[in-house]
């Protein structure tokens, strides 16, 4: 569904980017997996897919490291990365931060914290990549939102915020892109196994699956296939849109 398409996916390293990682290689897409930092273990990680790519088809994979909450660290490496002028595609926004804290007790360097990582990274990331997509004829751009940023949650005002705030983005830009031939949507997942998830009270995902249709929680290739979906041209004609992947999670 992708062959000859390339793809940059932030937070390659684990969960769902590194499902999504995997699923765009199967699927036949050149990836520049983005992590925070080189890792052995990542490392090994491409090391194993690369024996997956299909060579005769070009297809190549490389890495990229920077940390997303560090503003000047993104821009800089944003920088370096244009000036190889490499065509792009797709731009998977996936990583992020979870935050859970009463308003009373969260702190303004918090919210700025979250923030630089949920939404001025993907900002920042979105508005130098489209230029390239623009000079390529068009491309396809996913932000991985949260089920948070439409149904808030208790305790969790500055993730839920942060999450709203890249729906927000994402339905904008689609309006002024779109012009372009560059697909905006967002996925946004419900409760997924991922190591995230191992971060939240155990009360909190128990009660979450049961108020879920499915009854089970979400697995990281769930997220992945849908953004393989958004990424192809099968999705040619769909934009601005937030697709739920959550099972049916019941709204009360």
């Amino acid at each position: 569904m992708l062959k000859g398409k390339t793809a940059f996916i932030t937070g390659c390293n684990r969960g769902i980017g590194l499902a999504m990682l995997k699923e765009f290689i199967k699927n036949g897409a050149s990836v520049i997996a983005h992590a925070r930092q080189e890792t052995k273990e990542f490392k090994n990680k491409l090391l194993e897919l690369s024996l997956q790519l299909n060579n005769e088809d070009g297809q190549f994979l490389d890495a990229i490291y920077f940390d997303l909450g560090q503003a000047e660290e993104v821009k800089s490496s944003i920088r370096e990365f244009m000036k190889k002028k490499q065509a792009v595609d797709i731009l998977v926004n996936n990583a992020g931060v979870v935050h859970n804290s009463l308003v009373h007790r969260s702190t303004l360097d918090e919210l700025e914290e979250i923030f630089q990582i949920n939404v001025f990274a993907p900002f920042m990331l979105m508005q130098n990549f489209s230029r390239l997509m623009i000079k390529n004829g068009g491309g396809s751009i996913i932000n991985i939102s949260s089920i948070a940023g439409k149904d808030a949650r208790f305790g969790r005002s500055i993730y839920c915020s942060s999450k709203a705030a890249l729906i927000g983005l994402t339905e904008s830009m689609s309006k002024e892109l779109g012009g372009n031939n560059i697909r905006v949507n967002a996925i946004a997942p419900g409760i997924i196994k991922t190591d995230m998830i191992k971060l939240q009270d155990d009360d909190f995902v128990e009660r979450c699956v049961e108020e879920t249709d499915m009854r089970r929680q979400g697995l990281p290739t769930d997220v992945a296939n849908t953004a393989v979906f958004l990424a192809s041209d099968k999705s040619a004609f769909i934009s601005g849109q937030v697709i739920v992947v959550d099972g049916g999670l019941i709204r009360f």
